[in-house]
Parts: C-alpha cells; sequence; structure tokens
C-alpha cells in the first residue's frame, strides 16, 4: 500500500494533473461529468497511458470518475475555487513578461507550485479533492491579486465561491453546520468518535494499561486500508508519556525488517495479528480483547490487571 507516485515521466504527470484537476469539475448534471470524464480518458488514449495505471494510482482508491460530492467532507469538491484559480493563472503569468522585478512576479505562483509538486508526488486517489482544500486557501490571495484589475470578476467569483462553501458546511452529511445534528451543539469527544463509539471500551482498557505501565513502546497493528487515526490519537494524548509507535503491518512483498520490531505492548485495530502469524504468537499473548481492539504483550512479563 503505496501513496507516493511511482513513475516519473511526463505521461504520468499529465494524467495525476489532468485526474486532480477535473475531479472538480464534476456538476449535479451526469451529461456534464461523462463529457469530462471522456475528455481526460481521450488525453489518456492519446498518451498511451491508463488513467487508472497502477503506478500512478493508489491502489485501494476507486477508478477515476467525475462525481459530485458537496456534503461528504472525505471526497468533497470545490469547482468555483477551482474555476478562479485556473483564471486567476492567466494574469498572474502575463505580469511575468510585465514585472521586471521576476522573482516578486513569480510570488503568486508558490499555491500552482504546490499543485504541481502533488502532482509529481503522490499516487492519484478518488479522496484527493479534500487533500487540495489547502491548496485552494493558499490561492485565495493569490486569485485576489491576480483579478484585482477586474473587480466585477472578483467580486462575483469570490460570492459564488464563499456561496458554494457555505452550502457544503451547511450540509455536510457528518458534521453540519445548522440543524439537530450541528456540529455546534456536540461535544469534542462526540464528534471524535463519531460513527466509531463502539470502540470507546476497547480504547480505554489499552489507555488504561497505558497509564499503570507507561510503555516506551507500543506496537500497531491495524487492518488495511481501515484509518487509525482515533487509535493513534488516544496514545498520544492521554496523561501518561506518549510512547514510541511501531508499525507491525508489512504488507506482502515489501521488506520486512530484521529483526522483527519488539514493543512492550502491541495494540490491534480491527485486526488480529495472533490468527496467522505463528512468531507473533510465540512472543505475545493476548491480554485484553475488547473488538476493535485486541491488547497484546509479551509472554516474558507480568502484568497486574487490577494494577496493584
Amino acid at each position: 500500500m503505496c501513496v507516493a507516485n511511482r513513475l516519473h515521466t511526463a505521461p504520468a504527470f499529465v494524467s495525476n494533473l489532468a485526474r486532480n484537476t477535473a475531479m472538480h469539475l464534476a456538476t449535479p448534471s451526469t451529461n456534464l461529468n461523462a463529457m469530462v470524464e471522456q475528455g481526460v480518458s481521450v488525453l489518456h488514449r492519446w498518451m498511451n497511458i491508463d488513467e487508472n495505471h497502477p503506478l500512478t494510482t493508489f491502489s485501494f482508491s476507486l477508478p477515476f470518475a467525475v462525481v459530485p460530492n458537496y456534503h461528504g467532507e472525505n471526497r468533497v469538491k470545490a469547482p468555483v475555487h477551482l474555476l478562479l484559480a485556473i483564471g486567476a493563472l492567466l494574469p498572474i503569468g502575463w505580469n511575468l513578461f510585465r514585472i521586471r522585478d521576476r522573482l516578486l512576479a513569480a510570488f503568486p505562483l508558490i499555491p500552482y507550485a504546490g499543485f504541481v509538486l502533488f502532482c509529481c508526488l503522490l499516487a492519484w486517489q478518488h479522496w484527493h479533492s479534500r487533500l487540495h482544500i489547502p491548496l485552494f486557501a493558499l490561492a485565495a490571495p493569490m486569485i485576489a491579486y491576480g483579478f484585482g484589475k477586474f473587480p466585477r470578476v472578483l467580486s462575483v467569483g469570490s460570492v459564488l465561491a464563499f456561496g458554494f462553501a457555505f452550502f457544503s458546511l451547511c450540509t455536510m452529511d457528518s458534521k453540519p453546520l445548522v440543524g439537530k445534528t450541528s456540529f455546534l451543539k456536540r461535544s469534542k469527544s462526540r464528534l471524535r468518535y463519531y460513527r466509531l463509539e463502539g470502540t470507546r471500551p476497547g480504547l480505554g482498557a489499552l489507555r488504561a494499561l497505558c497509564r499503570q505501565q507507561k510503555p516506551k513502546s507500543v506496537g500497531i497493528y491495524a487492518e488495511a486500508n481501515r484509518c487509525e487515526y482515533l487509535l493513534l490519537w488516544n496514545l498520544l494524548h492521554d496523561d501518561f508519556p506518549p510512547p514510541q509507535l511501531v508499525p507491525m503491518n508489512v504488507d506482502v512483498g515489501e521488506h520486512r525488517p530484521s529483526p522483527l520490531p519488539q514493543p512492550e505492548i502491541v495494540a490491534t485495530w480491527y485486526s488480529d495479528p495472533g490468527a496467522t502469524n505463528a512468531v507473533f504468537s510465540q512472543n505475545y499473548i493476548l491480554f485484553t480483547n475488547v473488538p476493535p481492539v485486541q491488547i497484546y504483550i509479551k509472554r516474558s512479563v507480568s502484568y497486574d490487571p487490577k494494577g496493584s
């Protein structure tokens, strides 16, 4: 499972650039979306490269498609912001030839350079649109600078961009701004465990053990393609010294470290290394099983579950 782009050729870069750009052009019209997808497909056929090439596409990503998603934070789109950024690029580029201080004139291109690096270094995935939002935020003052001589265009564009963003914020599926489920009415704890309330007992048992034993290292064994942010947050933000986190997962085909790491405690997340890994079972024994969290301790160490 690799998020890095592993093919560094001109067609590969154009492929990532086209897909990262086109994914924001989604509209409620399926016909328009199909036209954008067709244009991207034609470009890839002309370059003789697969639009879902395994070296330029994250292995767990869905195939490329232009899909509108204005209410989900994981795949939110920003079509107005993208069009404004593209439009501002024209006057910013023109200033490169008009202003004598080329370094000063090139300064507004920094967010665009960040987008180029993004496309060069990261394999495309259908979750990328949310990662583009910080780049759009960085580009906002550059967009204002680019449209400085076109105040009406800037005013209309700003209103549309704000209105679109505010609409998405108010109607967000997970954390809407308004309504009965507004995030303003929820505690930080409830927001943190959104859709993961069932993990509280297991994570509580892990924190209790860490408070008692204060381990210097904790191994993390997580199910592939399963977000373990909440598990890591509980280990790093509590009233015990933050332990060193040791990744225990090694994908098939990747280089396996030798010798294998031996952390004091191993916390699993929606996975069970002891079920299929005989070497692991020789060194660790199951201490607590409160799904989706399982806690393993070294066989050579004796723990008092009461903390006495």
